[in-house]
């Protein structure tokens, strides 16, 4: 079905209009594995895209979320123009894993939330557990005296 925008499954967007830029191919012949353009004019197979095309930017035609049966089923497909004939083809999600195509900014995953650390102390705990960090490191550069030191550790301890 064509869509005029789709989000891959890792969280990239992509838009009808948008622009891609064609990566490095995976094959070890540097051919791309994920971005296919047909043979012949029937279009009813395809074959990788040759190490040419890396570098190139592309437009994207349309999108589908995916072709109907084979392993690019319930993917989102983007469809192209290669120079002034030919077609190409790319699962998105994949072609992105392995470096074939390299999203824009826009169309990047915004980062993951950061995963909160469980831990038993409060922050008020931590603020002392830094200053008495500070006091020791003057205390090691000399900076206060070790009388000095214990009088303000016994008294951030006391809090």
């Amino acid at each position: 079905m064509l869509v005029q925008y789709g989000t891959t499954p890792s969280g990239y967007t992509f838009y009808v209009g948008d622009t891609l830029r064609l990566g490095r191919g995976s094959l070890p012949n540097d051919e791309f594995r994920y971005v296919h353009e047909p043979v012949g004019l029937s279009g009813g197979s395809f074959r990788p895209v040759s190490a040419y095309w890396q570098g190139k930017v592309v437009s994207v035609l349309r999108l589908t979320d995916g072709m109907s049966g084979g392993q690019w089923q319930g993917q989102l497909m983007a469809e192209f123009r290669l120079g002034t004939f030919k077609l190409g083809y790319a699962s998105l999600d994949a072609a992105i894993a392995a470096g074939e195509v390299v999203p824009t900014s826009r169309q990047r995953r915004p980062p993951p939330a950061p995963t909160p650390v469980p831990t038993e102390a409060t922050p008020a705990r931590l603020g002392v557990a830094d200053e008495l960090l500070k006091l020791k490191a003057l205390l090691d550069a000399g900076a206060i005296t070790r009388a000095e030191y214990d009088k303000q550790k016994a008294r951030l301890l006391s809090e």
